[in-house]
């Protein structure tokens, strides 16, 4: 991993662990103060989060070869039933 691809990484996951923060500082007010504005805006923050979390993921899938990604697929299967479907799917666009 080059030099400015780990600082990329390292800016990335503080901003998630700064966002889950202001999440948690919205509900916490959502829960004092009653408001179901501050409520939803605490919600569509970690819905952000949970966002790059989970483009962070796909750029993962998409470095795995065929094996590798045949392999994750099986071991998730457990977990989601159409898992293989939905990797699959990601798979083309690798090339």
């Amino acid at each position: 991993m080059t030099s400015g691809s780990s600082k990329t990484e390292l800016v990335i996951y503080v901003a998630i662990m700064g966002n889950l923060v202001i999440a948690s500082m919205k509900f916490l007010a959502a829960a004092h103060t009653g408001s179901s504005a501050m409520l939803s805006e605490g919600i569509h923050s970690t819905a952000d989060t949970e966002e790059v979390l989970l483009n962070i993921e796909a750029q993962f899938v998409l470095t795995l070869s065929a094996n590798e990604l045949a392999k994750v697929v099986s071991q998730l299967r457990r977990y989601h039933p159409n898992i293989k479907r939905i990797f699959m799917e990601v798979a083309p666009m690798k090339g």
